[in-house]
């Protein structure tokens, strides 16, 4: 077999072909940037709205434990307060009893200086000692359950 030498027309399709081998390659090249890039953009898209959405979502837990944190401090500060206020209540009812309590030897402010009695006479308002009032009965006895006089 022998080879017959390339004429024109063969050589003008072999070109043809060649040709556009190489535009398709080409445009094979421009369709696979322009598809890369697409998948860029969109990835930079997508990553900026996760970014944000982790931002924001940040944000409202610190918002979040901002106010637990003001309404842990408040709870804390009524029960101190809470204590303190019973502990005042206390420290008051404390204080009033002590205050009703009768001061020894002290005079309140105001106070009209005492009398003093003549030693060897009796007053006129002196009671004899067979009358008694009902605060000089005996410890222990009450006057509301004493029974009442038939008379």
């Amino acid at each position: 077999m022998t080879k017959t030498p390339p004429t024109d027309e063969s050589r003008r399709m072999r070109a043809e072909a060649q040709a556009t081998k190489e535009r398709e390659n080409a445009q094979a090249w421009i369709d696979h940037d322009n598809e890369a890039r697409a998948v860029e953009e969109r990835t930079a898209r997508l990553r900026a709205l996760r970014l944000a959405k982790e931002a924001s979502e940040a944000e409202a837990a610190a918002v979040v434990a901002a106010e637990k944190a003001a309404e842990k401090a408040a709870k804390t500060a009524r029960a101190a307060t809470r204590k303190s206020a019973q502990a005042g209540a206390s420290a008051k009812s404390t204080d009033a009893k002590s205050t009703d309590a009768k001061p020894t030897g002290a005079k309140p402010a105001g106070a009209k200086p005492a009398r003093s009695k003549p030693t060897g006479a009796k007053s006129p308002s002196s009671k004899s000692p067979s009358s008694k009032s009902p605060s000089s009965k005996p410890p222990g006895s009450n006057p509301a359950s004493a029974e009442p006089d038939p008379s």
